[in-house]
């Protein structure tokens, strides 16, 4: 008669944030965050959207004044194939709110060492999902660089972190170079 196999124990993380990686199964196994959300939340989270919303319709020189649309460069136009060149390091955190970004996207750290280089818009983003919120979100105004993505060496506990993120440029943090060729 053979015994059953021992079990053996995954080791303990320190205390900290683990990586989204190995949390990933027990999150699908429990489900989505939303489904054991109360009702009561959903109905006060849409509702004080709504009133932001009408807020700001009522009063634009308070959205104005606030930093919404604060950024001093247009938004361009760009289609998968352009080739763009990004701001230089100055420019890009005079269009940074508060909490390091614009219009809710955040400029990483380790996006700053693309300044200045020519590169060629792999995609345009319209649409991604949020692991934090487990939803699908929209986007505008926003792409994917071919080639570049987040390599973890700028993150303090990322334990050699390979998942390779691409990063979400905004359109403003950009200009279109405009090629001899076409």
């Amino acid at each position: 008669m053979t015994s059953p196999p021992e079990q053996v124990q995954p080791p303990v993380d320190p205390p900290g944030a683990g990586c989204q990686l190995e949390r990933f199964p027990g999150v699908l196994e429990r489900g989505a965050p939303g489904r054991d959300e109360p009702w009561s939340w959903y109905v006060r989270r849409r509702g004080r959207n709504a009133l932001r919303r009408l807020g700001r319709l009522l009063r634009p020189e308070v959205a104005a004044a606030s930093g919404a649309g604060a950024c001093p460069f247009p938004a361009a136009q760009l289609r998968t194939g352009d080739l763009v060149r990004v701001r230089p390091a100055e420019e890009i955190r005079r269009t940074l709110d508060a909490r390091g970004g614009v219009k809710g996207c955040s400029f990483g750290t380790g996006m700053y060492q693309y300044c200045g280089r020519e590169l060629r818009v792999a995609r345009t983003v319209h649409r991604f999902f949020d692991e934090a919120r487990f939803r699908m979100l929209r986007a505008r105004d926003m792409v994917i660089l071919e080639g570049i993505h987040c390599d973890g060496s700028d993150l303090a506990d990322t334990r050699g972190c390979d998942r390779m993120c691409a990063y979400f440029w905004r359109t403003e943090w950009l200009e279109r170079v405009e090629e001899a060729g076409r």
